[in-house]
C-alpha cells in the first residue's frame, strides 16, 4: 500500500511534534516543574530586564543552573553602603527681619535654624524646610549630593519644602550652604545661611 507523499509528510509532521512536546513535558517533570531562566535578572525600567548584574545563563546559583536570589546592592550616593532605615528633620528659615539669629556683630540675619544637625551613617535623610522668608533659599551640598531650591514663603503662609538624602558610610562634619543670593553676611557663616551635618557612625 502506498501513501499519499503529502500525507506522509502531514503525518511524520506531527509525529516530530508530539515527540518534541512528550521531551519537553518528561523534562518538567523531572525537573519539578519548569524554570524562568529570566528569573534572577533586575528591572531597570518598566518592562525591561538588565542583564548587567553578573547574572549568566550558566553563572552558579543564578539562571537556568540555580535559583538563588539577587544579591544586595548599596544604597544611592557615593560610598554610602546599604541603607540603614531612616530619618525625619524639619527646619526653618526665618529672615533678618524676623529676627532669624542675631550675629557676633550685633545684628540679626537670615538663618536656617537649625544650621547644624546631626545624622546617622547610612540612613535616609529626610528634611522638610519651613520657609517663612519672601525671599527663596536652598539647601546645596557636593558631598551629600544635594541642591534642593526653597521657594519663598511669608511670615503668615509659609513655604513647605521636602528633600531627602543618603548619609554617608563616613562619619564626620560635611558642609552645606545657601547658593541663592540672600544675606551675604550669613552666607558666609556657618550657623546661618550655611553649616554642618555631623554624620555619626
Amino acid at each position: 500500500m502506498h501513501w499519499p507523499r503529502r500525507s506522509f509528510s502531514g503525518i511524520t509532521g506531527a509525529a516530530i511534534l508530539i515527540l518534541v512536546l512528550t521531551g519537553v513535558a518528561l523534562t518538567a517533570a523531572m525537573n519539578d516543574g519548569p524554570r524562568n531562566v529570566f528569573a534572577a535578572g533586575t528591572s531597570s525600567g518598566a518592562g525591561k530586564s538588565s542583564g548587567s548584574d553578573g547574572y549568566s545563563m550558566m553563572g552558579p546559583g543564578y539562571g537556568m543552573m540555580g535559583g538563588g536570589s539577587q544579591p544586595s546592592r548599596s544604597g544611592s550616593g557615593a560610598g554610602t553602603g546599604k541603607t540603614q532605615g531612616s530619618q525625619a528633620l524639619t527646619l526653618i528659615v526665618r529672615s533678618d527681619a524676623e529676627h532669624a539669629r542675631r550675629g557676633p556683630d550685633g545684628a540679626w540675619h537670615d538663618a536656617f535654624l537649625p544650621a547644624d544637625f546631626t545624622v546617622h551613617a547610612r540612613r535616609r535623610v529626610t528634611i522638610t524646610v519651613y520657609n517663612y522668608d519672601d525671599m527663596p533659599h536652598s539647601f546645596t551640598s557636593s558631598a551629600l549630593a544635594v541642591n534642593a531650591t526653597i521657594p519663598a514663603g511669608a511670615a503668615d503662609t509659609p513655604s513647605k519644602t521636602t528633600f531627602s538624602f543618603v548619609a554617608p558610610a563616613t562619619a564626620g562634619s560635611y558642609q552645606w550652604w545657601c547658593a541663592l543670593p540672600c544675606d551675604s553676611w550669613a552666607m558666609a557663616n556657618n550657623g546661618y545661611m550655611r553649616g554642618l551635618v555631623t554624620v555619626q557612625a
